[in-house]
């Protein structure tokens, strides 16, 4: 019996002594670092080199997709041109109907004013009346009261072409530069023909030191109408404001032209050849002008002048 028993006590004692083995060396085992194991080591080498592969074959796709895609992205890009311009299409043609049933509307008011206020022979004879009142201000240089006249031709006739022309007229005398020029340019609506109004709008705009929309206006001007010299003298004397002489030349040339005998034009004519150089033409106008004006006491400068250019 006490043989039987011997095993057992041995295999409690075995197990004692491993336990207190185990519970001296715990703190050691609870800080051991299992990737400094080597099989840990070869198991987290395999596993990045995984990864790596991973990435790089996703790498590889997005390319791939990337190439490919590129002949749909054009397909989608035409779509979308194609879409846009059908849209563009449509807008275009709902704006032009909009635009012509509002010009229906205004013709059809229009037509019912017109009926309402259509002249008559009251109406026009009150017209003559005022711009005859307003003529007989201006020659007493009333201004104010013509001013006043105009208005009132307005307020019969609000597209009286006559009316406007006096009134612009009246500003510019007044020197009211940016009312005249407001009066020309409506006026240039109703008759964009009309050269007096042009040649006034650019009188106007050198009121207001607007060289440059003044010699646009009376570029214009002459263009509509090239029969007098006073307007292409005044074109030349606003090239040499603005400091274009070849344009100045030009335009003093034409002038002279058209009134050879003015000696104005030529004594200008003459000053800016010798400006610009050009002898032969100074010395035709030099000659020109001394036998229009002999008695002109620049003569003998502009001789001097001429004489330098060689």
């Amino acid at each position: 019996m006490f043989f039987n028993i011997i095993p057992f006590v041995l295999i409690i004692v075995c197990l004692v002594g491993v336990m207190v083995i185990v519970v001296r060396k715990f703190p050691q085992l609870t800080s051991l670092d299992v990737g400094t194991l080597p099989k840990v080591q070869q198991a987290e080498v395999k596993k990045q080199l995984e990864l790596k592969r991973f990435w790089r074959a996703m790498a590889r796709a997005g390319r791939w997709l990337k190439i490919a895609s590129g002949p749909l992205k054009g397909v989608w890009r035409a779509g979308q041109n194609k879409f846009r311009a059908y849209v563009a299409i449509l807008q275009e043609k709902y704006e032009k109907v909009a635009e012509e049933a509002e010009a229906k509307k205004i013709s059809s008011k229009s037509a019912q004013d017109t009926d309402l206020v259509a002249p008559t022979v009251v109406t026009l004879g009150k017209i003559e009346e005022w711009l005859s009142k307003a003529e007989e201000h201006i020659d007493r240089n009333e201004l104010k009261d013509a001013e006043q006249c105009f208005i009132e031709v307005l307020k019969l006739d609000e597209k009286n072409v006559e009316a406007y022309r006096g009134l612009g007229k009246v500003y510019l005398d007044l020197e009211r530069y940016k009312e005249a020029s407001a009066i020309f340019k409506f006026l240039l609506k109703l008759s964009p023909q009309d050269d007096r109004a042009l040649n006034r709008l650019a009188m106007a705009s050198i009121g207001q030191n607007k060289y440059e929309d003044a010699a646009k206006a009376l570029e214009k001007a002459v263009e509509i109408n090239d029969g007098l010299a006073i307007r292409f003298f005044d074109l030349g004397r606003l090239y040499q404001e603005l400091e274009r002489p070849a344009a100045a030349l030009r335009n003093f040339q034409k002038a002279s032209d058209i009134e050879p005998g003015n000696p104005k034009y030529l004594d200008q004519l003459l000053e800016i050849s010798i400006i610009t150089g050009d002898r032969c033409l100074a010395e035709e106008a030099y000659e020109r002008l001394e036998a229009v004006n002999p008695d002109n006491q620049k003569l003998p400068e502009f001789r001097e002048r001429l004489e330098e250019m060689g």
